[in-house]
């Protein structure tokens, strides 16, 4: 019996000293975990006192991404090493078919700044717009889902906003092809542009397709800027449906809201040109929406009303980039929409086109892309449907380097130089001269 009672006096004895141990371990392990929780609050909210601090702005970046499982680490990876401490990023899952969004969840429950945006695949207009709608940054900067950019791009963005209070800051970018890298930068000194009431003679040295022919000229994509937020969601609002070129779309909307504009001659964007990006993809129905994009452009500067110069140089981008697509379009790299070649091509000059028939259309598409500036003309100007077409006075007025006709007639022709002549223009200045490339 006292074996028996010495046993379970034994086994209390053991179960109390396991039991103090472990109530013991368990409230010093309390105490700690308790103090480091505290210690990791205080700091956080050290930091975000630090960060709130008037050198720091808050900023979104938004990352559309569909089916990019092989560049998107890279992206991401990018933005997460940025100096810049005071940022999120907003990956818009854009219904990829590939692990894309496995990816993207992965970094969001790895780091808090990182957001992921699941949805139906419905373009990168879409993405972007939705990626906005929730973005908490004062300002709002976008990156596609196979580029990545330099560690100290938003930190330079941020200080010149802190400089100079712009609405719109923008950089140039790295051209990544297979073979070589290419710089792009804005083709405008590096300052601040104080545009207001006076968008459209800013617009007019912008020159949508950045011919160096002009005084100054800005990228219009999206990615290698920052938008201060309430301009660019307005902006996106009002670009509705439009499936190519919404970059430039939005960006011009922007332009007509802002009050400045930065810019900063130094690349950080790296643009990756990939085979399978969209202008790279056989597309029949790239025109149709090109041509969406080309009546939404006219119609916004029609609104705001724009001047001649400014359509003619929405015509030039628009004929330029048809001639770049539509070999995606027909999948061949042939002459496929010029008869009658340009008998005159010097980059730079300013000419007057006589004569808006096919010949006229044909070298007036030769002469936009040759980056000469053109004072089209016709002898029934008022007849034809075309705001870049004015009367011949008006065109004379001008300063001009050559007067190209483009008439076949040659009776006609001959008709018109004696009209020249006895108008004051020499005959040195006069050039007729129409070739075929088939008949």
């Amino acid at each position: 019996m006292m074996d028996a009672i010495k046993l379970f006096l034994f086994f209390v004895d053991v179960f109390f000293v396991i039991y103090l141990i472990g109530y013991s371990t368990f409230l010093f392990l309390s105490v700690v975990v308790g103090a480091s929780e505290l210690y990791e609050k205080r700091m956080d909210e050290k930091m975000k006192g630090t960060l709130r601090h008037d050198f720091y702005i808050p900023i979104s970046i938004i990352v559309p991404a569909h089916n990019e499982e092989m560049t998107v680490v890279d992206t991401v990876f990018s933005l997460l090493e940025q100096d810049y401490k005071l940022y999120e990023i907003i990956v818009v899952d854009d219904g990829s078919t590939d692990d894309s969004g496995k990816i993207c969840d992965y970094y969001a429950a790895k780091d808090q700044r990182v957001v992921i945006i699941h949805q139906r695949n419905q373009g990168n207009n879409v993405a972007r717009k939705n990626g906005v709608k929730i973005a908490n940054g004062d300002y709002v900067g976008f990156v596609d889902s196979d580029d990545w950019i330099e560690p100290d791009m938003y930190q330079c963005m941020v200080d010149n906003i802190k400089k100079n209070n712009a609405d719109i800051v923008s950089v140039g970018f790295y051209l990544e092809n297979s073979n070589k890298t290419e710089i792009y930068n804005d083709e405008i000194d590096s300052n601040l542009y104080k545009i207001g009431k006076d968008t459209n003679k800013f617009i007019e040295s912008v020159l949508l397709g950045n011919t160096k022919s002009r005084l100054y000229s800005i990228q219009w994509n999206l990615v290698t800027k920052l938008f201060k937020r309430n301009v660019i969601s307005v902006s996106q609002e009002k670009v509705n449906g439009v499936f190519y070129g919404e970059d430039m779309a939005v960006t011009f909307e922007s332009y007509y809201l802002a009050d400045s504009i930065s810019v900063i001659n130094k690349p950080y964007y790296h643009y990756r040109q990939c085979n399978h990006s969209i202008t790279h993809k056989k597309d029949v129905m790239l025109l149709s929406k090109l041509n969406e994009m080309y009546a939404y452009m006219k119609k916004l500067f029609v609104s705001k009303n724009a001047g001649c110069l400014i359509q003619q140089e929405l015509d030039r981008y628009f004929i330029r980039t048809i001639d770049d697509v539509m070999p995606k379009v027909t999948g061949s790299e042939e002459i496929y929409n010029i008869k009658y070649l340009l008998p005159y091509k010097d980059k730079g000059k300013k000419i007057v086109l006589y004569g808006a028939g096919r010949i006229g259309k044909d070298f007036y598409k030769q002469v936009i892309n040759a980056g000469m500036t053109c004072y089209w003309t016709d002898s029934n100007w008022e007849k034809i449907d075309n705001s870049c077409i004015i009367s011949v006075e008006e065109a004379l007025k001008k300063e001009f380097d050559k007067i190209v006709i483009a008439i076949k007639n040659e009776k006609i022709v001959q008709n018109v130089c004696n009209e020249l002549k006895n108008k004051g223009v020499p005959e040195s200045k006069i050039i007729w001269d129409i070739q075929t490339i088939y008949d």
